[in-house]
């Protein structure tokens, strides 16, 4: 009668142990494929590293997802639409202007007769309007 140490010491052992690398490699790569990773490297990696890269690609984040918040930006910039935290109003500053003589720096205030720079829209003085 055959014990189990040496059923598993001989031929059949290293077969069970093929057999179980060759197993988790399939698994693995079927996971990768569904995560949206490439299941062909990961079939390899399970070949040499077995449960350790079954463990690692389970663990890891789902590729479709980042794929599909990817696409999202893309339509949004083809619509031009910006997400509200990157919806900033800016005031047009002086180093932007272009001053060609001193009066084009200012507008002159119709109320109070104030001048003001170009990149003020209402008055320093008496808040009026340009």
């Amino acid at each position: 009668m055959f014990e189990l140490m040496d059923l598993l010491t001989g031929g059949f052992g290293i077969f069970l142990l093929v057999c179980y690398f060759f197993i988790t490699s399939i698994f693995t790569s079927w996971l990768a494929a569904g995560k949206g990773y490439n299941g062909g490297a990961w079939f390899v990696l399970g070949l040499f590293f077995g449960i350790l890269a079954l463990l690692t690609i389970g663990l890891a984040p789902d590729n479709k997802i980042n794929e599909l918040v990817s696409k999202l930006d893309d339509i949004k910039r083809s619509l031009n639409i910006q997400s509200p935290e990157n919806n900033t109003l800016t005031k047009p500053s002086m180093a932007n202007a272009t001053i060609n003589s001193y009066n084009d720096e200012f507008w002159t205030c119709k109320k109070c007769a104030t001048k003001n720079p170009l990149v003020s829209n209402s008055c320093s003085d008496c808040g009026e309007y340009k």
